[in-house]
């Protein structure tokens, strides 16, 4: 099969980047509702927010500045993971 597999589709669609401590998470093409979840290196899970629309943004005042994991799931699955650098 040549197609892109449905990780690769969610990957190439969902960009996520941060500036300061607010996070932004944009869809090329809006796929539907996600759920964006933060964690600590250590896996504690800080923050999450459901993703309703094609672009959105999370304020992360209230975590320390440092390297932080995200993961963001689509109906229960785990569509992108990736590290952020909060200053």
């Amino acid at each position: 099969s040549t197609g892109v597999s449905e990780f690769d589709f969610y990957n190439s669609n969902i960009n996520v980047y941060s500036s300061q401590k607010t996070v932004y998470i944009n869809q090329n093409k809006f796929i539907g509702n996600l759920i964006f979840t933060i964690y600590d290196l250590s896996g504690r899970v800080l923050s999450n927010k459901t993703i309703d629309s094609d672009t959105d943004q999370m304020d992360l005042n209230q975590i320390s500045s440092g390297i932080y994991l995200y993961n963001i799931k689509s109906d229960g699955k785990q569509v992108k993971v990736g590290k952020l650098f909060l200053q």
